[in-house]
């Protein structure tokens, strides 16, 4: 992305010694270590701060990098891009109501046989990915299947699976996309919350006395059953979506109330393909936990976006910069973001000041995109365009009013009269969708009215091109 001129973005979109395994198709779980540093700091944090649940009440936005795992030879292809946005809408979603918010940073493909296919929990090292990890970012990799390597899922394939608590990436299996949240599941996880049925701290009791302690270590998540599946006193019901059995917690009682939909749980899934529990949930202790985590956790906070940003004389050609704003992020200067360098520059709103321009040359891509915290993107603009000889590089075209609901003037001063000159507006995929002829111009200030009032809410861009020139202005539409 390249600009000469003042550029204010506001864009809201967006090791391995131990495993955290969810959704597979056998009952998968380890008797698995977390950060006990990170969870004690978390808890002493809420003990200092939880005063009329203001840690819960608190604000984040969350930077998150997608990537595609496919075989070494293009074989076995991972997921699709627009596989990706459902994704990130699951995910966004699930953590809403909390007003923990994500940033898109970007997804990209890696071709890989071992990760993609061959990667097995528990046997393999979980360095292997970290080469393509993007810095300052939960890394969420989509993978064909994740083989496990423990007791309990011998030769079974993985859901998903974050490796470590907390952590900045998990994995997700192609087979899991769309299916029970599991990306909010892994996220969950890589934001410090264990599965309600965890037992490696001691069973849970079910009047809740060592629910601090013990189980998820959670208070208000009721005492989980699942994690007595391997025993016999153990039983579900026919479909597999209740709990019948008989198992006792450490205090003697048997009267479970199971958390049936909580992200956290494994009770969504039932038995012979049945899907027992949807539109799964967070509870108010676990949002604090998760709150807890970014407020104390430095990996995390890495992810996070402040409330403002600004960035001077941005000029890189390699490496990622990730920067992004809760409230404004403001750039001042050249932008060049040039090579092989990836960038992220987000905020709440976006404003495209008079002047601003983006090239992509050599096969690279700006995309330039409007979402909110309630999900899918209202609205995204890539382009690959080739450099274009400008003779006279003072021409820009001045839009106003910018953003607009119906009509815009678009201004330009031109150094010599013009006979032909064309107008056109292209939409989010670079298509034209209106083109206006103009005739016989002449030498210095012009203005033309262009009628909006049919388009639907989202960045256009209004390209003015003749004989010697091209000149380029991005129009907000809002209705």
């Amino acid at each position: 992305m390249r600009t000469n001129n003042h550029l204010r973005l506001f864009v809201f979109l967006i090791f391995l010694t131990y495993s955290v395994c969810s959704f597979s198709q056998l009952p998968c779980y380890d008797n698995y270590k977390i950060d006990k540093a990170a969870l004690q700091k978390a808890k002493e944090f809420e003990s200092q701060n939880n005063i009329n649940n203001s840690i819960q009440s608190s604000s984040f936005v969350i930077r998150v990098y997608f990537h595609i795992l496919n075989c070494s030879d293009g074989t076995l292809p991972g997921v699709t891009a627009a596989q990706l946005t459902t994704e990130f809408d699951t995910l966004v979603a699930a953590y809403r109501a909390n007003n923990i918010c994500f940033i898109n940073a970007g997804y990209d493909n890696i071709y890989n046989t071992k990760l993609d296919s061959n990667f097995t929990v528990g046997t393999d090292n979980s360095s292997l990915f970290d080469s393509y990890r993007v810095p300052d970012c939960i890394n969420i990799f989509y993978m064909l299947k994740i083989k496990g390597g423990n007791s309990a899922c011998t030769n079974c394939g993985f859901g998903g699976v974050t490796l470590g608590i907390p952590n900045t990436f998990c994995l997700v299996a192609k087979s899991n996309v769309g299916v029970a949240q599991t990306v909010a599941h892994e996220v969950g996880h890589c934001m410090g919350l264990l599965h309600t049925f965890d037992f490696s701290n001691g069973y849970e009791d079910i009047n809740g006395s060592n629910s601090s302690t013990a189980g998820d270590q959670i208070t208000d998540t009721q005492a989980d059953p699942f994690g007595y599946n391997s025993q016999s006193c153990y039983n579900t019901s026919s479909n597999g979506c209740t709990y019948a059995g008989s198992c006792k917690d450490p205090n003697g009682a048997s009267n479970f109330s199971p958390p049936y939909t909580n992200l956290m749980a494994y009770w969504w899934n039932g038995k012979n393909g049945v899907t027992c529990y949807s539109a799964l949930v967070l509870t108010g202790g676990q949002y604090t936990r998760v709150n807890s985590f970014l407020s104390t956790n430095s990996d995390l906070i890495n992810c996070e976006s402040p409330s403002y940003v600004t960035e001077s004389g941005i000029n890189i050609s390699s490496g990622y910069l990730m920067a992004s704003a809760i409230n404004t992020l403001t750039t001042s200067g050249t932008v060049d973001i040039s090579g092989s360098a990836i960038a992220l520059l987000g905020g709440s709103t976006v404003t495209l000041e008079p002047g601003f321009d983006a090239y992509a040359y050599d096969g690279g891509s700006t995309l330039i995109r409007l979402s909110q915290c309630s999900g899918t993107p209202n609205f995204a603009i890539a382009e690959k365009l080739k450099p274009v000889a400008v003779a006279n590089t003072s021409n820009i075209l001045i839009a106003y009013p910018n953003p607009t609901s119906s009509a815009v003037n678009i201004a330009f001063t031109l150094a010599h009269n013009e006979s032909k000159l064309s107008l056109k507006v292209y939409d989010g995929n670079m298509k034209a969708v209106k083109e206006i002829s103009l005739q016989d111009r002449l030498k210095g200030r012009n203005t033309i009215n262009v009628d909006l009032s049919k388009f639907s809410s989202g960045i256009y861009a209004v390209i003015i091109q003749g004989t010697d020139m091209l000149m380029k202005v991005m129009v907000v539409v809002q209705k």
